[in-house]
């Protein structure tokens, strides 16, 4: 039921993200020169729909190399993490392998 009512809030979503696009299809001027208004040296005339599509899609890559730059440590400890555990695993199939030496008993306190 619940990934019915996910699947149904992300249908709705992008019927009305496509009726919002066509709604806005007049033409922009992008101005990249924030020193010159009236003829700007960079700046690009485009559909508002590009513009502002193009605006999420470059807002959406910044914030994906953000939060992986980010969770850089958190990837590095994990990886350290591992290398320990495959070391343990290593040593304990080994320690398993070998024969325990020493009289059976002998780890118990003396009595006094």
């Amino acid at each position: 039921m619940s990934r019915f009512i996910t699947n149904l809030f992300l249908f709705l979503l992008s019927v009305l993200l496509v009726a919002f696009l066509f709604a806005n299809r007049m033409p922009v001027t992008v101005s990249f020169d924030p020193l010159s208004l009236e003829d700007p040296a960079a700046s690009v005339t485009a559909p508002l729909w590009m513009a502002l599509s193009g605006t999420l899609f470059i807002g959406f890559i910044l914030g994906a190399m953000g939060m992986w730059i980010s969770m850089g440590k958190t990837r590095r400890k994990s990886r350290k993490q591992r290398r320990r555990i495959a070391e343990l695993e290593r040593e304990a199939k080994q320690a398993g392998d070998t024969p325990a030496t020493g009289r059976r008993g002998t780890t118990l306190p003396a009595l006094r």
